[in-house]
């Protein structure tokens, strides 16, 4: 039975359309593409990283010109915010667990009508042990100060800028390297 790769054999493919179909498997950017899409003879590099690190700079440039009460002002409203997602979490958390406790008291003051049905209220109970949750391990929100809650997004966004740079920098060389890689290819099958 033939392959992605080798079907096109069977319909009378050329040795050049063969193995430029066949190198997609070595382009890591073509990999999803269709099969039937075009190889090009540049490979550029996915602008994400290279955005996501212009953003990391931008971050970084508003803070670094806050001042100690701006910052205060965000923290605050940070705190305020992560404090009414923790208290809905754990509204809701006690509100499932709730719901499964009183499943579970019900399955167990459940008399099965036969002794071959106490499999199953076994069973209940074993799924519904498994599944209810137990302790809300969320930690609480805590109040940072204008000047500590500062020196953390300034660590988050300096640590975000190197790791984006780093990134695109890698698939600008991955890139130049496989335009070499497709270039060479190419030209072994001229002529």
């Amino acid at each position: 039975m033939p392959t992605g790769y080798t079907a096109a054999i069977e319909r009378g493919t050329t040795f050049k359309n063969f193995v430029l179909h066949c190198a997609r498997a070595h382009l890591i950017s073509m990999r999803d593409d269709p099969l039937d899409a075009e190889i090009p003879d540049v490979v550029h590099p996915d602008r994400y990283h290279f955005n996501s690190a212009q953003e990391a700079l931008i971050r970084l440039g508003k803070l670094k010109v806050l001042t100690v009460e701006q910052a205060k002002d965000k923290a605050d409203k940070e705190f305020k915010e992560e404090t009414r997602v923790y208290e809905g979490n754990l509204k809701q958390h006690k509100k499932v667990k709730a719901l499964y406790d009183a499943m579970l008291k019900q399955v167990q003051s459940w008399q099965p009508p036969t002794p071959d049905h106490q499999e199953l209220k076994e069973f209940m109970i074993q799924q519904i042990n498994i599944s209810k949750p137990n302790e809300y391990y969320r930690r609480k929100p805590r109040r940072k100060s204008g000047q500590s809650w500062l020196k953390t997004q300034i660590e988050e966004a300096t640590s975000d800028l190197a790791y984006h740079e780093g990134k695109y920098a890698e698939e600008v060389v991955s890139c130049t390297k496989s335009t070499a890689w497709i270039k060479a290819l190419k030209r072994s099958l001229e002529g």
